[in-house]
């Protein structure tokens, strides 16, 4: 009994969270995220200001929460395919177009975050950088071990390149260009010409 009481308290717990960040990022895009308060985000919630600390210690949390669903998709998936057979030029061309897809489904939510990291480079939004380094960087690793990429190349650089080139291909389309390409297509397009400076000579590869 008392092991069902906890778990619909934590049911009710999660519940009350993810309703805050909807309603936060309900109001975020309809007043702009420095226009909006906490007590608006309280009162829309159905929530006490006291209730809302206990899930945020502060207002920039809720994006990095909102980032932090995004992200963990992004590493799900790099986790199915670091774990196929598929080549590593394959992988990191799937990657990208996924994230970009994740771009276009949350437009809005993806200029918010943006603009946050761009305000505040080492803010609260600095995980969303360190978590997508990590992501590339296993690939890129997986890539020299498996003779696919260079070995010559320093792998944290390498993969700061390849999310450098998709992270600017997704700013430009956000910031100056919506519209006037498919995203996912370009990211790939872009990539595929760093990944053949990347590969390894012919015949390297294990």
């Amino acid at each position: 009994m008392r092991a069902l009481e906890l778990s619909r308290r934590e049911r009710k717990k999660d519940e009350t969270r993810e309703r805050i960040a909807a309603v936060a990022m309900r109001l975020f895009l309809q007043r702009g995220f420095e226009r909006t308060t906490i007590d608006q985000i309280a009162e829309a919630a159905d929530v006490a200001k006291g209730t809302f600390f206990n899930y945020f210690p502060r207002k920039e949390a809720l994006l990095a929460a909102l980032a932090d669903q995004r992200l963990s998709e992004m590493e799900r998936f790099a986790e199915s395919l670091l774990q196929s057979r598929r080549p590593v030029r394959r992988k990191l061309l799937d990657l990208v177009a996924r994230a970009g897809a994740i771009h276009i489904q949350h437009r809005d939510l993806s200029r918010l975050l943006l603009a946050e990291m761009l305000a505040k480079p080492m803010g609260p939004m600095h995980q969303v950088h360190v978590r997508a380094q990590a992501i590339m960087r296993r690939l890129v690793d997986q890539g020299q071990a498996a003779g696919e990429l260079r070995g010559d190349v320093d792998p944290d650089r390498a993969a700061s390149v390849l999310r450098g080139v998709a992270f600017g291909t997704v700013l430009f389309w956000l910031c100056c260009a919506p519209g006037a390409f498919v995203l996912e297509d370009e990211i790939r397009k872009r990539l595929s010409l760093v990944l053949d400076g990347l590969a390894a000579p012919a015949g390297k590869a294990s």
